[in-house]
């Protein structure tokens, strides 16, 4: 069966594409979609990928052949919203969270739950959110007021949470990788590396 354009499109990585083309729009429709579904951890990189989909004004132009015309028109046909929305719902899922029972542990060699640092991708928000919710009433109390822009940021907060680190996709195109290096790293990391080499 053949795939079709969208489909092709969330093929390979979004940050190697021609940011305003067709596939690049599609792929980023499909972030948004994905990171808010998954919005509690992704809060920083959803606002980003708005600002680069209102910069291109992706609404304009996908699908092609019957663009969705406004921002307004994209938000009612897709399952996102823009980043006020975002932001409320962090808050909400803080109003929800049930603290965790208190600690088990009893009968295994693993360290208490509450010693443990969550690595990326093992807990998920809801997990996060009710471990705060018990060990560190003061930064609940203060994400359910909104002052944290992800489950992730408050659990940063709290110690519990270490973010993905930051991959770069080797290609032939040397000059697209060095691009992505100098986007995500630090001029010193860069030095470093430089260094390695």
């Amino acid at each position: 069966m053949a795939m079709t354009e969208r489909e092709l499109a969330d093929i390979g990585n979004r940050t190697l594409k021609t940011p305003g083309s067709i596939a690049w729009c599609w792929q980023t429709i499909t972030a948004l979609q994905f990171m808010w579904e998954n919005l509690e951890i992704c809060y920083g990189s959803y606002v980003r990928i708005w600002r680069e989909a209102e910069q291109h004004e992706i609404w304009k132009k996908v699908p092609p052949e019957n663009p969705f015309g406004s921002k307004e028109a994209m938000l009612q046909r897709l399952r996102v919203a823009d980043d006020d929305v975002a932001s409320a719902k962090i808050a909400e899922l803080a109003v929800v969270a049930k603290p965790l029972k208190p600690h088990g542990g009893e009968g295994n060699n693993r360290k208490q739950a509450g010693a443990m640092q969550v690595g990326y991708g093992s807990r998920g928000a809801d997990y996060l959110s009710a471990r705060i919710a018990r060990d560190h009433p003061e930064i609940h109390r203060r994400m359910m007021n909104g002052e944290y822009k992800s489950v992730a940021a408050a659990a940063r907060a709290a110690g519990i949470y270490r973010p993905r680190p930051k991959s770069v996709g080797l290609i032939s195109d040397v000059e697209r990788v060095a691009t992505n290096i100098r986007k995500h790293y630090t001029s010193d990391q860069v030095k470093a590396l430089k260094d390695a080499l």
